[in-house]
Parts: C-alpha cells; sequence; structure tokens
C-alpha cells in the first residue's frame, strides 16, 4: 500500500478555485485542474471617484464570471478554513461511538434477531448480527466482527436504528467487508456511531446516516474501500448528513462517499455538510461510464479536505456527477481552506 504525506488545508499559497469537469478521468491518469487566479490587489492614491468606479467595475466582472459557470460556487459560510474536522465541530473520536463511561454487558443472544421491537442496550458483541425483524434499535453497543458484516438488516424487513455504537472490523481472509449493510431498500438509521478497520464501512440504499465518524478502513489488495456506499437508491431516500468520512486508500473506485449505480440507478439522496477526505475520488457522484441515470441527487454544502492526499482524492475530490439530472443539484462545497469546489 502507497503512503503520501499528508498536506495542511493551507499549503497552497496561490489564492485560486479548481474546477473539475463532468467528465470522468481515467484512473491512473493525472485529473486536470484549472486555476482561475484573481487579480491582483491595486494599491494607488487614487481619487475617490476612481476607487469607486474600479469597485463597480470589479463586482460587473465577478457576476459575469460568475454567471458564465453551469455550476454554483457558492462558498459555505457555515464552516470557514478549518486545520481538521473537529475544529470545525464535525464528528471525531471524542463525540462518536459508545458513550464515555458507558458499562458494557457482555451479549449471549443470538446471532439472528426474529422479534420486532427488539432492543439491545448497553451491550458487547462479538460477531456479526443477522436481522429478520422490523423496528429494531442497537445503541451504546460495541460490535466488534470478523464476518462478512456487522449488523445486516434483511430483505423485506425495516426500521432499523444503530445509536451511539463502536463497529471494529477483524480483517480475516477478505472477511470484514460491511460494518452496517441492508438486503435491499428497508430504511436504516445510522448515527452518532465510530467505524475502524471495515472495508466498506457503511453500505445502504435508503435511511438516514448521521453525525458519525468513518476512519481507518481496511485495505484490501485489489478491491475498493468506501467509507460510505449506496448501489442504488429507492422511493424511501437516502440522507447522508453532517458526518466525518475518511479513506486513505487509493484504488480503483475507493471514496470517503461513494454513490454507484450497480444494483439499480441513483435517486433520491442528499449528502450534506460532511467532512470527506482521501480514495481515488472522495466523491463518486451516482453515474459510471458516461451513464445518465441519476435524478434528485443533492451534493450540498460538504468539505473536502486534502488530509490525505493534496488534490483531497488521489485523483481529485469529485467525479461521475451527472449536472443534468433532474434535480440534481452540487452547490456551496467547499476544500477545507474555504475556497469552493467547482463542478462542471
Amino acid at each position: 500500500m502507497k503512503t503520501k504525506k499528508p498536506q495542511s488545508p493551507g499549503a497552497d499559497s496561490d489564492d485560486v478555485t479548481q474546477t473539475f469537469s463532468s467528465t470522468s478521468s481515467t484512473p491512473g491518469t493525472r485529473h486536470p485542474f484549472s486555476r482561475i487566479k484573481r487579480h491582483p490587489r491595486i494599491l494607488t492614491t487614487m481619487a475617490v471617484a476612481l476607487v469607486m468606479l474600479v469597485a463597480v467595475t470589479s463586482m460587473v466582472s465577478r457576476s459575469t464570471n460568475a454567471s458564465a459557470h453551469p455550476t454554483s460556487t457558492l462558498v459555505n459560510t457555515a464552516h470557514g478554513p478549518c486545520s481538521s474536522a473537529s475544529a470545525c465541530g464535525f464528528p471525531n473520536a471524542r463525540n462518536t461511538g459508545i458513550p464515555m463511561g458507558t458499562k458494557l454487558t457482555p451479549y449471549t443472544g443470538s446471532s439472528e434477531i426474529r422479534q420486532d421491537g427488539t432492543v439491545l442496550d448497553r451491550v458487547d458483541i462479538n460477531g456479526g448480527l443477522d436481522i429478520y425483524a422490523n423496528n429494531v434499535t442497537i445503541k451504546n453497543s460495541r460490535i466488534t466482527s470478523a464476518d462478512w458484516w456487522g449488523v445486516l438488516l434483511r430483505e423485506n424487513y425495516s426500521n432499523l436504528k444503530i445509536l451511539h455504537c463502536t463497529f471494529i472490523g477483524q480483517q480475516t481472509s477478505g472477511k470484514g467487508e460491511y460494518a452496517v449493510t441492508n438486503f435491499g431498500y428497508g430504511y436504516v438509521e445510522v448515527a452518532n456511531s465510530n467505524f475502524t478497520s471495515w472495508q466498506d464501512a457503511i453500505d445502504l440504499g435508503a435511511g438516514y446516516v448521521h453525525d458519525n465518524y468513518v476512519h481507518d478502513v481496511a485495505s484490501v489488495a485489489n478491491a475498493h474501500t468506501n467509507a460510505f456506499m449506496s448501489e442504488g437508491g429507492s422511493p424511501q431516500g437516502l440522507r447522508v448528513i453532517h458526518n466525518t468520512l475518511l479513506n486513505f486508500d487509493e484504488q480503483t473506485a475507493s471514496g470517503a462517499l461513494s454513490l454507484f449505480p450497480d444494483s439499480d440507478s441513483i435517486s433520491n439522496v442528499t449528502v450534506e455538510d460532511n467532512w470527506l477526505a482521501g480514495g481515488s475520488y472522495t466523491l463518486y457522484g451516482g453515474e459510471r461510464g458516461g451513464s445518465t441515470t441519476s435524478k434528485n441527487v443533492k451534493i450540498l454544502n460538504n468539505v473536502f479536505s486534502p488530509e490525505h492526499y493534496p488534490q483531497v482524492g488521489y485523483y481529485g475530490p469529485v467525479t461521475d456527477f451527472y449536472m443534468g439530472g433532474p434535480e440534481n443539484v452540487f452547490e456551496g462545497n467547499v476544500f477545507a481552506n474555504g475556497r469552493p469546489v467547482v463542478y462542471s
């Protein structure tokens, strides 16, 4: 596995906006960056009238340049320049997972949950759980697993809740792939949890994923890894809100947040206010191979960090997002230094 020296968010001293094309780059080829430099400041002792004229001219120029781009250059003012995820209030090791001081009891029940409404609270679980029931809640617990998954919601069941849990993967013989996943489109909420050492930590088609910390993925030779992944949308929708999603792995199709149209087209997805870093590309936006099937995919107000690679992802921050899809929006996304991420 290759390692690269992290670059601090403010390492690039040029005042630039980086623009990324909607045309996918071939992995292995550096993504072209266009650098749009601002005009240097003019320091003179000009008359007041001339200063006002220059100011008006500058405002008109900025307005014209903004309208020339088919995508938004709105700056996310909720998060100014950030040295780290925790510095700007994103989830981290201190505010996710099992609450401090929680006493855990070893779990001695079945690995198959078949009773609707089951609640597992403050338990230490070794091995994967198979959920064949509705309205199951797992909270304030630790799941350590060398199985294919930590928690799996089976098809035709729904409303699983994972709250304030810690998931530790134990990669053995290619296992330890999914911390939380579902077969089908059963609704899953994953909140305030900490994930480490999983190949694809969270893999869901429908649900609400918020305030989680995913880090230190399990890198497997010749396989993709993802902090979060979805393989197709559902009418119930998918929201990924205010998470820290990190992936140091640069292998092909590895991302911090990946929307892949493998099982179904990507639709009804909102990705908002997340801290994202790493991967070959950091965010895969819902298309593949030039397809144009995604719809109602909103990528809003996320922060892209260069903590793993200078270009955020090994090849760049974003790929495979279709700006022309119905209700698709890419807006308000910034680099950790506060500069806008422009995608066209």
